[in-house]
């Protein structure tokens, strides 16, 4: 019984690692690539240094928005800043979590003035265009990083472009744009393709077939040693010395057999026995 119980117990935890490992690389497996998005709260968007290789030496930005023209450039970092300058814009930092941009809004810088007397004319020309205002306040277009001699790339799209870059040495950021009437902040979204690996799938399955084959070849053993057994079982009950019931003898219907006389039969002469044989003359006379 001990036997048969650990030979299944192999098999039960052969087919537990095989599973096991098909799992990790199925339905545990980690995906082939790295997604992170984010929304931005401006329409310019740059991308700090080291966030575009950050998980990887090749990406693929997607920028998502609405406007008249969406506009994605590639250059270094200096002329990236150089160009958005004292702008509102939203910088994207690194991974927040494995889904996640972490970004940081930067509102716009307003010129500081020189003395107090360019504060007392400036408060007096803002009162008279407002006297003199209409109505309807014109609202400045967002900067358009269009034609800029400052690009190593630049993509322009409607509504969603791709750039694919791959790492080089130096220090580069990616700026996207809204521009145009209706601009609204964009979407970002990095893709990072991943090198997956799978180590427990070729030595799990081993393990699990090894199992398996040494519990069934346990049950073999087990069966065939059962066999030799058993036969020997039916062939000692069949051949067990017991009572054998002699035949009984049904004479002639209404006739009794039980006074029959049955011949008896004389024991043989014993052949160590003297035999004496009587003589065949006349007895001898008397003398007197």
């Amino acid at each position: 019984m001990l036997q048969r119980a650990i030979a299944t117990a192999l098999c039960v935890l052969g087919l537990v690692a095989a599973g096991l490992a098909v799992a990790s690389a199925t339905a545990w497996r980690p995906a082939d690539s790295l997604v992170a998005s984010a929304q931005s709260g401006a329409t310019l968007v740059m991308t700090e240094p080291g966030v575009l290789d950050v998980a990887a030496q090749q990406v693929t930005l997607r920028a998502q928005g609405q406007g008249e023209a969406l506009v994605v450039a590639l250059g270094r970092t200096e002329d990236v800043e150089a160009w958005i300058g004292d702008d509102a814009h939203t910088r994207v930092t690194g991974l927040q979590d494995a889904s996640t941009l972490a970004t940081r809004d930067v509102a716009a810088r307003q010129p500081e003035p020189d003395d107090e007397a360019g504060d007392e004319d400036a408060e007096e020309q803002a009162e008279e265009d407002g006297e003199e205002g209409t109505e309807e306040e014109a609202v400045e277009p967002p900067p358009d990083p269009r034609g800029s001699d400052l690009w190593v790339t630049e993509i322009v799209g409607d509504g969603s472009v791709d750039l694919e870059w791959a790492a080089e040495q130096g220090r580069w950021s990616v700026l996207v744009a809204t521009v145009g009437e209706g601009a609204e902040p964009a979407t970002l979204t990095l893709t990072w393709p991943q090198e997956v690996r799978t180590p427990w799938l070729g030595p799990g399955v081993a393990v699990g077939i090894a199992l398996v084959l040494a519990g069934a070849l346990w049950w073999v053993l087990i069966l065939r040693e059962g066999r030799p057994r058993a036969r020997r079982g039916d062939r000692e009950g069949r051949g067990a010395p017991g009572r054998r019931e002699e035949p009984v003898a049904h004479g002639a219907p209404g006739r009794d057999t039980s006074s029959e006389e049955r011949p008896v039969r004389t024991p043989a002469p014993s052949a160590a026995a003297p035999h004496h044989r009587a003589p065949s003359g006349p007895a001898p006379a008397d003398v007197g």
